[in-house]
């Protein structure tokens, strides 16, 4: 057999067999490409908790990362993984000094690449009265490197706590909602690497009050003239209540203005009023006693009258916003109704009598909470 090309088969004759095998060569495979250059390339000189952007080049791995670090840290400071791209953003460490960036390959944590990176101290400031009232917005201006995630803060000076933020991607001036608790206190700018504080500056939290003025006896359910002086936080509220209970019968907003008109409960008794500020926990800030006394209705009417005819109908009472006057089944519950009036309109009124003959009675109705002042019976004839 003749051959001319080297790739030709080889016959070789195995032994014994009187066969030909068929040799091929094979050519020598090429090794696999290797990425042998890594490259950093980054600003030299940066600020403290900076995002700086970061060009690389090497294999990207899966859990390759890059890292800023001491030059003598064998750990990191921080890292981003390559997997999300180049460039990437690495935050700078919060302290001054001379650091490296590094490419580590995630096998064996084998650094490919460093570059050497000073970071320079960064700096804030902050311009703030050094009084606010418990629940006020403190308007705060500041200046400073406003990273993601910084904060202007007001911290308890006992323990160095949080006692509330606002982030300065609000913008400057913002405002920050005093503690509630007055006392001593720090307000902060607060860098978000590694919660380094900047600026700082003592502030000092002062009680809140308010007073109120009103009618020492009222009439249950009236309305009564309020006159408040308080902080005015938005959700403050007048309300009135039993002096034992945390809750309340009625209440009012403070925005509303002052002097307010607030309804009385129904129910004679010993009362209080109370300036709620809702943006101090609910604080009572001022509290003032108040009577109710007992309130009364008088109703008259004809004691007979027919079947769908109009009933004249006079009354006495408080005349309260919304009160009526109805006819309703002499049996009937009191929230029941056939037809009313409003006391609003003129006493004496017509109110209709219904079409099916029977025992009635006239009622006069508190609007507040339907509770029957008077009762007087009726008896509709054919």
């Amino acid at each position: 057999m003749t051959c001319l090309i080297p790739s030709c088969p080889v016959p070789i004759l195995a032994a014994g067999l009187g066969l030909f095998v068929a040799v091929v060569p094979v050519a020598a495979q090429e090794p696999a490409t290797q990425v042998t250059n890594v490259v950093l390339e980054a600003d030299e000189v940066v600020d403290a908790g900076e995002p700086v952007p970061v060009v690389w080049l090497g294999p990207d791995s899966p859990g390759d990362y890059i890292a800023v670090a001491a030059p003598d840290d064998p750990g990191y400071v921080a890292l981003e993984p390559t997997g999300r791209g180049s460039p990437l953003r690495l935050t700078m460490p919060a302290e001054p000094g001379q650091y490296e960036l590094r490419y580590v390959a995630a096998a064996g944590s084998e650094v490919l690449a460093r570059r050497p990176i000073e970071v320079l101290p960064v700096s804030a400031t902050l311009y703030a009265a050094p009084r606010a009232r418990a629940g006020d917005a403190l308007s705060v201006d500041w200046d400073g490197p406003d990273y993601p995630g910084d904060r202007i803060a007001i911290a308890r000076a006992a323990d160095g706590g949080t006692a509330a933020s606002t982030p300065t991607r609000m913008g400057a001036p913002l405002t920050v909602t005093a503690p509630h608790a007055p006392g001593a206190y720090e307000l902060q700018y607060v860098m978000n690497t590694g919660d380094t504080v900047l600026a700082a500056q003592p502030l000092e939290v002062v009680e809140v009050s308010a007073t109120l003025d009103a009618t020492e006896t009222a009439t249950a359910g009236a309305p009564v003239v309020v006159t408040w002086d308080g902080p005015a936080y938005p959700r403050d509220f007048l309300s009135v209540a039993r002096a034992d209970d945390p809750g309340y019968e009625s209440f009012r907003y403070v925005r509303d203005g002052s002097p307010l008109i607030l309804d009385m409960p129904t129910e004679a008794g010993t009362y209080e009023l109370r300036y709620v500020a809702a943006g101090v926990g609910e604080t009572v800030l001022a509290r003032r006693p108040i009577t109710l006394t007992e309130v009364s209705a008088r109703i008259e009417a004809p004691e007979t009258v027919p079947a769908g005819e109009n009933i004249p109908v006079a009354w006495e009472g408080p005349n309260y916003r919304r009160d009526f006057v109805s006819i309703a089944g002499v049996a009937a519950p009191d929230g029941d109704t056939l037809s009313f009036v409003y006391v609003g309109d003129d006493s004496p009124a017509l109110l209709q009598a219904p079409e099916t003959p029977g025992r009635y009675e006239l009622r006069y109705h508190l609007g507040a909470d339907d509770r029957v002042l008077a009762r007087r019976p009726i008896t509709v004839t054919e």
